[in-house]
């Protein structure tokens, strides 16, 4: 499948890398073995499944063109004993890494296709540090991530959400449903 998908993405001038996880929940399959948690509820009570992330390949007009890559984990809990802050733990401990291997995969690709301008595309759960540095140390990749932090811009009076409240628009879009 990936092949194919590749070869269709070669056809394309652009392609948009649509990356975002799953949360698969089989709290009800008692018997199951290997599953992670994959939230807790209000209650304290812990829902059971696995976590899928994955990269879709989509065309400009919107013509999926296929999955790139999917990976599939049983979430593990942060032990107890583990006391270290979020900002100690390395990345590649981290749930947030599975966002830099598929961009690291992303980019791999670009290499193959220099013809093929590859945009990879992410919600919120992609805005951290590390995303950002990992593609500006090989911008092969065009990144687009929608903004979760109100980050400060350099040589700007704003903030990013008051400058994009600011900023004159660009284009108006109708959807119709």
């Amino acid at each position: 499948h990936r092949e194919r998908t590749v070869r269709r993405m070669k056809a394309q001038r652009t392609v948009l890398c649509i990356q975002d996880g799953s949360d698969l929940e089989y709290t009800s399959l008692a018997q199951c073995e290997g599953l992670g948690i994959i939230g807790t509820n209000q209650t304290s009570a812990q829902s059971r499944g696995l976590h899928l992330h994955t990269t879709l390949a989509v065309a400009p007009n919107g013509l999926p063109l296929g999955v790139l890559r999917a990976q599939c984990v049983a979430p593990k809990l942060k032990s107890p004993e583990d006391q270290r802050p979020s900002w100690a733990i390395p990345i590649k401990d981290k749930e947030t890494f599975s966002w830099i291997e598929g961009l690291r995969d992303t980019m791999d690709l670009a290499a193959k296709m220099p013809q093929t301008r590859l945009i990879k595309v992410c919600d919120r759960e992609a805005d951290f540090f590390d995303m950002f540095d990992e593609q500006r140390r090989n911008p092969c990749v065009d990144l687009l991530v929608r903004a979760n932090h109100n980050r400060v811009i350099p040589d700007e009076p704003f903030k990013l959400f008051e400058a994009i409240r600011q900023a004159p628009l660009q284009t108006k879009v109708q959807v119709h449903v």
